[in-house]
């Protein structure tokens, strides 16, 4: 119950915050979060294939690790817009909110 607490409390928030920053930063800032958001979907993917970090530093296994292609996609998509200089890259920041919650109420065992 703990978990859930922090994933609504500081990782929804977290996530809104930065997609939010992606909709008015100004394209050579944007670019920085392209590069941060392309190498953590290179990670998600590393770690998915390797199933590598099935438990976090807190107790019990990360229910998320079988989406975890689905976010290395959203933000590889959004990295890949970033280049492309497409003002509409956050949308994909966006979505990723939306992919965590639903996630979250479908495949936790808890809410």
């Amino acid at each position: 119950m703990y978990r859930s607490y922090i994933f609504f409390l500081l990782c929804i928030p977290c996530r809104c915050i930065l997609a939010f920053l992606a909709s008015i930063l100004p394209d050579n800032n944007l670019k920085i979060m392209g590069y941060m958001y392309g190498l953590m979907s290179i990670g998600f993917m590393y770690a998915f294939m390797k199933k590598l970090q099935n438990t976090p530093g807190i107790q019990g296994n990360i229910w998320w690790h079988d989406v975890r292609p689905v976010f290395a996609l959203i933000y590889l998509g959004f990295s890949i817009l970033v280049f492309l200089k497409n003002r509409h890259a956050y949308k994909f920041l966006c979505f990723d909110v939306i992919f965590g919650l639903l996630s979250f109420c479908l495949l936790k065992k808890y809410i």
